[in-house]
């Protein structure tokens, strides 16, 4: 028989994995109506991110009609993140966002860079660093949007993957 006198609180050995949410099994699409639509959500429970937390995302997508503009938007706590316009000409773009998040020593100061790629022509398209103050202490919804100029086009997210480090 084996006797542990000091218990070993699991939430300590386990703070520094990474936890994943992937969800590769339902694509959103929009069409139909010029209504910015949430295609994908995901909320951060709160108390995940420590002061050094880290989130980092992985979506991929495709736009699809050349009548109007497609907007895609990135946004944590409602705040926009990253933005990617799809001009009007273009049609069946494939596209891939990589973003991270850290906490800057607080539960409540972030940087954030994002990236965007798209498959048309080969050209990457860079985000600026975006400084945020959300509390994440409290539940954060991390969304990603849809809007149209046309309603005969159409914008869809594949599938994305997000990486928690909780630190």
């Amino acid at each position: 028989m084996i006797i542990i006198s000091n218990p070993i609180d699991l939430s300590k050995v386990f703070r520094d994995l990474y936890q994943v949410k992937a969800d590769t099994a339902d694509a959103q699409m929009h069409t139909g109506d010029l209504v910015e639509t949430i295609l994908k959500t995901y909320t951060i429970p709160a108390g995940t991110l420590g002061i050094t937390g880290v989130v980092r995302i992985k979506v991929t997508g495709i736009s699809r009609g050349n009548n109007g503009a497609k907007t895609y938007k990135l946004k944590l706590g409602g705040t926009i993140i990253a933005t990617l316009t799809v001009d009007a000409d273009v049609s069946d773009l494939h596209w891939t966002l990589f973003a991270a998040c850290h906490n800057l020593g607080a539960v409540d100061s972030q940087g954030w860079s994002a990236y965007w790629q798209q498959s048309l022509f080969g050209n990457d398209i860079n985000e600026t660093a975006v400084a945020s103050a959300l509390d994440t202490a409290s539940d954060q919804d991390l969304v990603i949007t849809g809007e149209l100029a046309n309603v005969a086009d159409e914008c869809e997210v594949r599938d994305w993957t997000i990486e928690i480090n909780p630190t």
